[in-house]
C-alpha cells in the first residue's frame, strides 16, 4: 500500500521479501523522479535501495512487515527503511546515491545508524556516507536513548560530505563506537563529530584506528562543538559534551588542514588522544577550548604555518612530535594561553627556525624534557606577556 502523509514523502508498506524487489526499486526511482531528481541519480538511488533491501530481506528482516519511505528534501531525495528489530548488521554492500549536494545542510542522504554493526561497505552518496545520531535537543534528552555499541570496519568511503559523521543530533548520547580499517578517498571530511549549544547529551568512548585518507578537500578530523555558532549560555542539561575520543594509526595525504578541535569555553572537549598519526596538509592541526589532549608520535607536514596550534588548552601532552617541513616564518608548535603542558621526546628537523612559540598571559606550567631541538635556531620563543615562571626545561 502506498500512502502520502505529506507532499514531501511517499511511503510503501511492504514485507521484507526478495520477491518484492520488482516493486520496491521502481517505487523509489519514480518517487525520486517525481521529487525532481534527475534520471541518472534516481537510478543510483534505486540501486542503493535494491542492495540494502535485498540484504535485509535475506537477513534479520526476512518476512517482517515494514515501510519504505521516499522523502523529498530541499536539495535531495532520500530513502528510509522502517522495521521492528533491535540489531542490524550491514556487510558487503555497494551503496551509491546521488542528487544535488552542492548546497544546503544534507544530513540524510547517507547511511543513518543507531546501534549497529557495519562492515565491508563501499559508499558514494554525495552527502555524509555514514551518520550516527540519537535525537535532537529537548526531545532527544527526554527520550534518553543513546546510540551505542557501533562498529564500522573495512569500509570504503568515496564521494560524500563526511566519511563517518556523529551528530549534530546527539542529544540522547552517542557512545562505544569503533571505526577501523577504512579508506576515505575524496570525502569532504573524514571523521566529523559535531554538536552545538542546546543539544545536551555526550559523545564519548569513540575509537578510530587504521584509517587511510586521501584527497580530503576540507579536513580529515573535525571535532566541533560550535556547529551552529549558538550564543553562549550557562551550563545546564542543554550543554553538550565530547570526551574520551581516541585516534590511532591514521595516514592522511592531501588536505587543506591537518585537523580541528573546537570546544566550548564553558565545556571544553575532554580527553582526546592522537597516536601514530601521519598527516600531509596545507596547514597544521588547530585546537581550541580543550583539556586532556595528547599527541603521541605524530608527524604533520605543512606547506605553511605551524604544524600544531593550541589555544586555551589545559593538560596537553606532546611527545614524539615532528615535522619534515619546518618553516622559517612559523614555529613548529604554537601555544597560546595553555596550562599544564608536557613536551618530551620531540624532534626539530633541519632548517627549523622556532620549535616552540609560547604566548598569552594565562600560560603556565609548561615543561620540556628530553627533546632533540639542536637543529632549531630557537628552541623556545616566549612572548613578553607570558609569566617568567611559566616554562621549565630539563
Amino acid at each position: 500500500m502506498i500512502s502520502t502523509p505529506s507532499e514531501r514523502t511517499l511511503t510503501l508498506q511492504v514485507p521484507f521479501l526478495s520477491s518484492f524487489l520488482p516493486v520496491i526499486v521502481p517505487f523509489v526511482e519514480n518517487a525520486a523522479g517525481a521529487f525532481g531528481l534527475g534520471r541518472e541519480d534516481a537510478l543510483k538511488l534505486g540501486l542503493a535501495t535494491e542492495e540494502i533491501f535485498a540484504f535485509l530481506a535475506v537477513g534479520i528482516c526476512r518476512g517482517k512487515p515494514g515501510e519504505i519511505e521516499c522523502r523529498n528534501g530541499i536539495y535531495y531525495a532520500g530513502v528510509e527503511f522502517r522495521f521492528s528489530g533491535t540489531e542490524l548488521n550491514l556487510g558487503g554492500l555497494n551503496i551509491t546515491s546521488g542528487g544535488n549536494a552542492a548546497d544546503g545542510n544534507l544530513e540524510d542522504m547517507g547511511l543513518l545508524l543507531a546501534s549497529r554493526t557495519v562492515e565491508r561497505l563501499h559508499i558514494s552518496v554525495g552527502d555524509d556516507c555514514i551518520t550516527i545520531k540519537s535525537g535532537r535537543d529537548e526531545d532527544g534528552r527526554r527520550v534518553g536513548r543513546p546510540c551505542e555499541n557501533i562498529t564500522v570496519t573495512n569500509c570504503t568511503m568515496l564521494d560524500g560530505h563526511g566519511g563517518v559523521v556523529i551528530g549534530s543530533e546527539m542529544s540522547g548520547g552517542v557512545r562505544k563506537v569503533t571505526i577501523s580499517n577504512c579508506v576515505f578517498d575524496g570525502t569532504d571530511k573524514g571523521i566529523r563529530i559535531k554538536t552545538t549549544r542546546g543539544r545536551g547529551g555526550a559523545v564519548e568512548d569513540i575509537r578510530v584506528s587504521n584509517i587511510l585518507m586521501t584527497n580530503i578537500p576540507i579536513g580529515p578530523i573535525y571535532l566541533n562543538m560550535f556547529y551552529t555558532r549558538a550564543p553562549e549560555e550557562p551550563l545546564s542539561d542543554r550543554t553538550p559534551a565530547f570526551r574520551n575520543l581516541h585516534f590511532s594509526n591514521i595516514t592522511v595525504k592531501g588536505a587543506p588542514v591537518a585537523g580541528y578541535i573546537l570546544g566550548l569555553p564553558e565545556r571544553p572537549v575532554e580527553n582526546v588522544t592522537f597516536t601514530d598519526i601521519n598527516i600531509d596538509a596545507e596547514t597544521g592541526f588547530q585546537c581550541k577550548d580543550a583539556q586532556g589532549i595528547a599527541f603521541h608520535d605524530v608527524t604533520i607536514d605543512t606547506k605553511k604555518g605551524p604544524a600544531l596550534t593550541c589555544v586555551n588548552t589545559r593538560n596537553l601532552e606532546i611527545d614524539g612530535f615532528r615535522t619534515g617541513k619546518a618553516h622559517a616564518d612559523a614555529a613548529v608548535i604554537d601555544l597560546t594561553d595553555v596550562q599544564g603542558v608536557y613536551i618530551h621526546g620531540c624532534w626539530a628537523g633541519p632548517e627549523t627556525g622556532v620549535f616552540l612559540s609560547l604566548k598569552g598571559q594565562a600560560s603556565r606550567d609548561v615543561m620540556l624534557q628530553a627533546n632533540h631541538l639542536g637543529s632549531a635556531s630557537v628552541s623556545v620563543a616566549v612572548d613578553e606577556a607570558v609569566p617568567t615562571s611559566a616554562v621549565k626545561k630539563e
